[in-house]
């Protein structure tokens, strides 16, 4: 399960060029690639958003698939910066590695 898989801004992936190359390609934002990644994985993506709008805009990535390649891509962009917890839920945060 991934919750926040766009990493709250703080990894600043939808800057990545890879990501965005692969985004043009299938026009598509750098997000709805991210959230097609997981899915295709089988992960659960729990994308958080304060906007309406935007929440119903996740989940709009289910009528395309992406390539082999672009899967090895992204998987490719690994950085190992995952984390355990929430921002704010008064739990501590804790970076994984």
């Amino acid at each position: 399960m991934a919750w926040s898989p766009l990493g709250s801004g703080m990894l600043n992936i939808v800057n990545d060029k890879v990501l965005i190359e692969i985004a043009q390609k299938y026009n598509r934002s750098v997000g709805h690639v991210i959230l097609r990644w997981l899915t295709q994985r089988g992960i659960v993506a729990l994308p958080k958003s304060s906007s309406e709008l935007r929440m119903r805009n996740n989940i709009d990535v289910f009528d395309f698939i992406l390539s082999p390649e672009d899967i090895a891509a992204i998987n490719e962009l690994d950085k190992h910066q995952g984390s355990v917890g929430a921002p704010g839920d008064g739990a501590p945060w804790e970076q994984i590695a």
